[in-house]
């Protein structure tokens, strides 16, 4: 009727079955329903040009186990979570917001829904139980450093599989357990090692370890069943395994395609699903799930990715429930290692707050998850007030609330606040106005591309300075929350000069 939307409650998702172990890819078949439609959503949205006008609520019940009857049945919704909180730094203007129902919400749960729905708070995580309302807070978490540290982790008669295991973490990681006392090992990959892979498999077994390589695809049933039955006829007993393989497809939601967002899912998502019903009758001591901190705190330009991820998160505490042993971390930064290191991605991000961690240090941390063996940890050198000066939004995040009280993170926020306001540009004269606009606009595209100053000319084309979508992010997020003014993504990316990017940017003040 030509009238403008104000918000979007997408609650399709809750149309999926609850997940069992006789489902073989829990994900794959709900993946339309559960992201696949919010992907689309989000990029006719902005075709539109309506991000500015609506409000966002992503629905799902049963992903969350807040109070203590509550069950993890709705594995196939957890993706959900990951995407939705990549959409807080794509597309900040929609005020994204995930909500939790209980697995089979009542009347009196559904109320609650449309009153939270309806009050427009500003919560960007919440689980609501019948009456209840929670919201999700980050906090630290102290690791218990010497509890157990004497003893041994690893059975020397027992055998520990590693998929993904000729990959840079995953080989790392089974030198590390050797080092720890681990005499059969099991590194599975689709692809046959490097010469430097075969040079470490090699120093691994001049210790004594007996370590095989399985050549297979862990997200492919058949291959993991064929690996598993070899592990069972010819060494010890299955004691634990360490679940590594990843691919990586980065790229705005923008920028994604079905096939492209869904890519990236059977390794982390069928893999972990085959590995955790084919290994339910193996007497593990380890379950540990290499999960990334894309899927706790975002990570644009990783909305499949973290979408994947969150899924395995779940997966832990679903299998905590049934009484299996489950550990997930979300990694940051493995320095030295990795796929994160690959394409300079790795300095670009030490820039941004977002800093690596040496594969001993990140190590000695899985010694300790090892023996203290929460469900899910996130393992991450994150500077918050550094991050959100590219992504200012999150300082208003309640997800981020407990980590921007601390006294050194609200004063390096207060650093890190507007040097350019749009309050400040009006009581500027014309002319004052356009050359203050000028420099900050060129401080900020100065900023993103890692150089120091920058002069541009105003007829100079913005996609021929090196900005790539991701940055085109920041710049959107960064000027968008000091001036209050929308440009959209492509502005850096399309034939937009500096002139009329100004242009753009002042009629809107």
């Amino acid at each position: 009727n030509g009238e403008q939307a104000i918000g979007i409650v997408y609650l399709w998702g809750m149309l999926t079955t609850s997940v069992n172990e006789s489902m073989r890819q829990p994900l794959r078949a709900n993946q339309d329903l559960v992201s696949i439609g919010v992907l689309h959503l989000i990029q006719a949205l902005t075709a539109a040009k309506k991000e500015t006008s609506s409000r966002l609520w992503l629905v799902t019940s049963g992903v969350h186990t807040i109070e203590e009857q509550d069950r993890t049945t709705a594995l196939s919704q957890a993706a959900r979570w990951g995407l939705g909180r990549v959409i807080v730094y794509e597309h900040q203007n929609l005020h994204c917001t995930l909500i939790d129902l209980d697995t089979t919400p009542s009347e009196e749960c559904l109320g609650t829904l449309f009153r939270e729905i309806w009050s427009d708070e500003e919560a960007d995580e919440v689980a609501l139980r019948g009456d209840r309302r929670y919201v999700a807070r980050l906090t630290r978490h102290a690791l218990l450093h010497g509890q157990g540290q004497a003893e041994a982790l690893f059975r020397s008669d027992g055998t520990y599989l590693i998929t993904g295991g000729l990959g840079g973490v995953g080989l790392r990681t089974a030198q590390w357990m050797v080092e720890q006392g681990a005499r059969h090992l099991v590194l599975m990959g689709r692809r046959g090692g490097t010469e430097e892979a075969e040079a470490t498999l090699q120093a691994m077994r001049e210790t004594g370890a007996a370590v095989r390589v399985l050549k297979g695809d862990v997200a492919r049933e058949e291959q993991l069943a064929n690996a598993l039955v070899t592990i069972r006829r010819e060494m010890p007993p299955l004691r634990g395994v360490f679940h590594c393989a990843v691919v990586l497809d980065d790229s705005t939601l923008l920028q994604l395609n079905r096939e492209r967002f869904l890519g990236v899912m059977p390794p982390k998502v069928d893999g972990a699903w085959n590995l955790h019903r084919q290994t339910l009758d193996e007497p593990l001591d380890y379950f540990v799930l290499f999960s990334s901190a894309a899927s706790l705190i975002g990570s644009p330009g990783q909305g499949n990715y973290a979408a994947a991820s969150a899924f395995m998160d779940m997966l832990a505490y679903y299998r905590r429930q049934q009484g299996y042993p489950a550990l997930c971390i979300n990694w940051g930064r493995w320095g030295e290692v990795g796929q994160a290191m690959k394409e300079n991605r790795g300095e670009r991000l030490d820039f941004r707050g977002f800093a690596s961690m040496k594969p001993k240090e990140g190590l000695a941390i899985l010694r300790s998850l090892l023996h203290q063996s929460p469900p899910q940890v996130g393992v991450m050198s994150f500077n918050l007030p550094k991050w959100s000066q590219f992504y200012p939004n999150l300082t208003r995040s309640s997800l981020f609330a407990h980590l921007l009280e601390e006294p050194g993170a609200q004063q390096e926020n207060r650093a890190g606040g507007p040097l350019l306001t749009s309050e400040m540009l009006a009581e500027l004269d014309d002319e004052l106005r356009q050359q203050t606009l000028m420099q900050y606009l060129s401080d900020q595209i100065a900023r993103v591309l890692g150089h120091t100053s920058l002069k541009l000319d105003a007829h100079q084309q913005l996609n021929r300075l090196g900005i790539d979508s991701l940055m085109s992010v920041e710049l959107k997020n960064r000027i968008g929350s000091d001036l209050n003014v929308v440009i959209p993504v492509t502005a850096f990316l399309q034939d937009v000069t500096f002139e009329q990017l100004i242009t753009q940017i002042l009629e809107q003040i």
